[in-house]
């Protein structure tokens, strides 16, 4: 199968690569595109390095299964499609940030989120039983009928994620922040209890649970790809449920700066010389993050309010204490974990520079 579509392999490859090749023109060629920061060519070499790894073995392992021989066309293209679309996504949302022509980063990004949810959730009821795609956990690889059962339920459950992250778009207060993790949680589990409890159903009336006529992946070929399909689920809950909730911000002083050490986003260091002004807030609104990380925790990165327009951000969440700080014409804010540690790091700075 993979010579039958080898040119879509390579054209979806060369996709991905598009974004450092054009990077990499804007480089040599200042004067046409946005200034990338290092940090930010670097991020797009990396995702797409990681991005093109993704799509060879995803592409790989589908098509050396021979279940997805007759599989539906539409699922195979989400598969050939999903990591160079996605690759071309955020190198074009890095792209506006750096030009300062897109101040509405989060919305589109969690926009898309929500579309692939909802393509995802209408295309999962077609997926047939095989090795590598879909709901891969041991009672569907067990048994056809729970296969389609659990698939036709969880097409249902990604739709409605979907929606209600599209939903929370659109409604205020960031909403979409609050609805993301749970949205992502339910449609990863959801339908995975529901195979349980359908498999249990029916052990409990006396049906055949592991017909070997019906049987997705035979022998220790099922077990194998059954534990590897909840190794995989629990290490990207793991993940998501850490970035959300985990995170710290450690303050170091130099001699001739300061630096924010931080977790999921590179460090940022402000010399002392360059502070040209210094303000305590009692109050923080942050406005709308367009570029950077933000989780339940943390927010870093490029944000936009009424007040400030685009500034730079280094602050815990909860709109506590902070410190606003004028760095060469432009507005940093930084916060500590409380309103103690943000007080500690103020006295700090103006000891430093003189109470500027």
């Amino acid at each position: 199968m993979i010579r039958r579509y080898r040119w879509k392999i390579l054209l979806s490859s060369l996709l991905i690569l598009l974004a450092p090749a054009l990077s990499v023109f804007f480089l040599l060629f200042p004067g046409i595109g946005p200034d990338l920061t290092a940090d930010r060519l670097l991020s797009v070499f990396w995702l797409s390095a990681v991005m093109l790894a993704l799509h060879l073995l995803a592409v790989c392992f589908c098509l050396r299964d021979p279940k997805n021989r007759d599989q539906h066309p539409a699922v195979l293209d989400i598969i050939f499609w999903i990591c160079p679309l996605t690759s071309v996504s955020v190198w074009a949302t890095i792209y506006q940030a750096a030009s300062g022509r897109f101040d509405d980063g989060p919305f589109f990004t969690f926009l898309a989120v929500g579309l692939i949810f909802v393509v995802l959730g209408n295309y999962m009821p077609k997926i047939s039983p095989n090795q590598t795609l879909g709901i891969r956990v041991p009672w569907t690889l067990w048994d056809e009928e729970n296969w389609s059962a659990t698939h036709r339920l969880g097409g249902r459950i990604w739709v409605i994620c979907g929606c209600l992250i599209l939903a929370g778009c659109f409604l205020p207060g960031g909403a979409v922040m609050y609805l993301m993790a749970p949205a992502t949680l339910a449609a990863a589990f959801i339908p995975i209890a529901y195979s349980y409890l359908f498999y249990r159903r029916k052990k409990k009336r006396g049906e055949p649970v592991r017909d070997p006529s019906k049987t997705v992946v035979s022998g220790s070929g099922r077990q194998t790809s059954a534990k590897i399909s909840v190794a995989a689920a629990v290490l990207i809950m793991a993940f998501v449920i850490a970035s959300l909730f985990t995170g710290d911000l450690h303050f170091s002083y130099g001699e001739e700066s300061f630096t924010v050490h931080s977790a999921y986003w590179p460090d940022l260091n402000v010399r002392y010389d360059e502070i040209e002004s210094m303000d305590y807030r009692s109050v923080d609104s942050p406005g709308t993050r367009t570029n950077g990380f933000g989780s339940m925790r943390l927010l870093m990165g490029d944000f936009k309010n009424r007040e400030f327009g685009s500034y730079l951000r280094y602050s815990y969440t909860g709109g506590g204490p902070c410190i606003v700080l004028r760095v060469g014409g432009e507005i940093i804010v930084v916060g500590g974990k409380d309103e103690a540690d943000t007080r500690a790091v103020y006295e700090e700075l103006s000891g430093r520079t003189g109470g500027t």
